[in-house]
């Protein structure tokens, strides 16, 4: 086997080798850490996203209970 073979290897196992020689644990761990605040950030996106989307279909029954006269607002003014 040539040594791009265990490199691929490694990729494949979860294991990072830069030019055939892998990093040491605390490299490792780091990278760790990063990948589970990107997966935590990505989720406070997703989050967020849906406290919008709600409070867009919020003010949407919001101007269609004006309309109706359930509510003051401007369109019955």
């Amino acid at each position: 086997m040539n040594s791009s073979r265990y490199q691929t290897h490694a990729a494949v196992t979860g294991w990072i080798a830069v030019d055939n020689n892998y990093m040491n644990r605390s490299d490792v761990i780091n990278i760790s850490i990063y990948s589970t605040m990107t997966n935590i950030i990505k989720r406070i996106v997703a989050a967020i996203k849906q406290i919008q989307k709600l409070n867009d279909d919020n003010s949407r029954f919001q101007t269609e209970a004006e309309l109706i006269g359930c509510m003051p607002g401007d369109v019955n003014q």
